[in-house]
């Protein structure tokens, strides 16, 4: 049986929390741009939200655990963003 924890690196711990903290301030700008109908500023963010996403699924992909630190950092992360647009 293969050890889930294994390969899981304090690196890989902080980049699926702080990866996905930063993903969902990134959404909350993005979601306010197209509110604000900025198409230039919301396809910006927009394509920084693919880029940052994948390199953060990559990153889990195979190693289930990292979903904890994860779900913790959107949710951090949701609660910043709601918190600094008010």
């Amino acid at each position: 049986m293969v050890d889930p924890m294994q390969d899981i690196s304090t690196f890989d711990i902080a980049l699926a929390f702080f990866g996905l903290f930063v993903l969902d301030l990134i959404w909350a700008v993005y979601t306010k741009h197209i509110i604000g109908k900025s198409p230039w500023l919301a396809s910006f963010w927009s394509s920084i939200i693919i880029l940052l996403n994948g390199t953060i699924t990559v990153a889990y992909v195979g190693r289930p655990w990292l979903l904890i630190p994860a779900a913790l950092g959107a949710f951090i992360g949701t609660f910043v963003a709601v918190k600094w647009i008010k």
